[in-house]
C-alpha cells in the first residue's frame, strides 16, 4: 500500500511525496512515542507534598507503633491537629513502603478520637492540581463517613473499605482543585470520634495538571518530528 501526500520544499513549491510501507511503520512509531510521552507526565510529575507515604522517620521495630499528639511535628512535613492522637505504624500491608497512618489513633476514648494531620505547600494561583491518596480500613465499625479531607478550603467525606489488618483493601481517591493562593493547605481528620481503626492513609500526593497549551506544545512537537522524518525520507 502507498500513501500519497504533499510537502513544501524550502522555496515553498509543493512536492509530491509517496510514503512507502516502511514510512507507515515509522509514522506508527512516532504516534506510539507521542502516546508514551503524553502518558509519562503522571509518572514524572513532582509530588508537592513532603513525606506523603509517612516513611520518615522510621518507626522502631519493635514496638512498631508511635502515637502522636496534637501539635506534634514528629513526621516531617505533617502537623498533628485536632483533639486526639494519630497512630503511625509499620506494617507489611502498607500501600507504599512499610509505614502508614491511622487517623483514629489508639486512645480508644471518645474524648480523644478527633485528631488529624495537616500540611501546607507552595502552589501557583490559577494552576490546576490533583490530590491523590489511598485509604483503607483495619475493621468495619461505622456505616457513614469515617474521615474528611479538606483541600483548598473544600471538604470531602469518605467511608470505610472492606479491609482488615492483613489487607486494608486500599482504595485510591483523587480530588482536582485549582489553587487560589501561593500556598495551599491540606488536612485529613478522623470523624468517627473514637479509636475506630477504619481510616488509615498512605501514599498521598499533590501534582500539577498540564494546561491545554502545554499539551498542545507536546503534541505539536511530536507531529513536527513525523513531518521531518517524512521529508528526510523523500530526500
Amino acid at each position: 500500500m502507498k500513501v500519497t501526500g504533499w510537502l513544501h520544499d524550502v522555496v515553498g513549491y509543493p512536492k509530491a511525496v509517496v510514503v512507502e510501507p516502511m514510512n507507515i511503520t515509522k509514522i506508527r512509531s512516532q504516534l506510539l512515542l507521542l502516546a508514551l510521552v503524553a502518558g509519562s507526565h503522571a509518572l514524572v510529575a513532582q509530588n508537592l507534598l513532603v513525606n506523603g507515604s509517612f516513611e520518615n522517620p522510621s518507626v522502631p521495630l519493635p514496638p512498631f507503633v508511635v502515637f502522636l499528639d496534637p501539635g506534634s511535628t514528629f513526621m516531617p512535613g505533617w502537623s498533628v491537629i485536632g483533639s486526639g492522637d494519630v497512630h503511625l505504624y509499620a506494617t507489611t500491608a502498607a500501600q507504599d513502603g512499610r509505614q502508614t497512618l491511622d487517623l483514629s489513633g489508639g486512645t480508644g476514648t471518645t474524648a480523644h478520637g478527633n485528631a488529624g494531620i495537616a500540611q501546607t505547600f507552595a502552589t501557583v494561583p490559577g494552576q490546576s492540581y490533583e490530590l491523590s491518596f489511598y485509604h483503607g480500613s483495619l475493621a468495619q465499625t461505622v456505616s457513614g463517613p469515617v474521615f474528611s479531607v479538606t483541600i483548598n478550603g473544600q471538604t470531602y467525606n469518605f467511608g470505610e473499605t472492606a479491609g482488615s489488618v492483613a489487607n486494608p483493601d486500599w482504595k485510591r481517591a483523587t480530588i482536582p482543585f485549582t489553587a487560589s493562593s501561593v500556598f495551599s493547605s491540606l488536612s485529613f481528620n478522623n470523624t468517627t470520634g473514637f479509636d475506630s481503626n477504619d481510616n488509615v492513609l498512605d501514599n498521598i500526593s499533590v501534582t500539577s495538571v498540564p494546561e491545554p497549551a502545554e499539551w498542545a506544545l507536546l503534541v505539536g512537537s511530536c507531529f513536527v518530528g513525523i513531518t521531518l522524518s517524512l521529508h528526510s525520507r523523500r530526500r
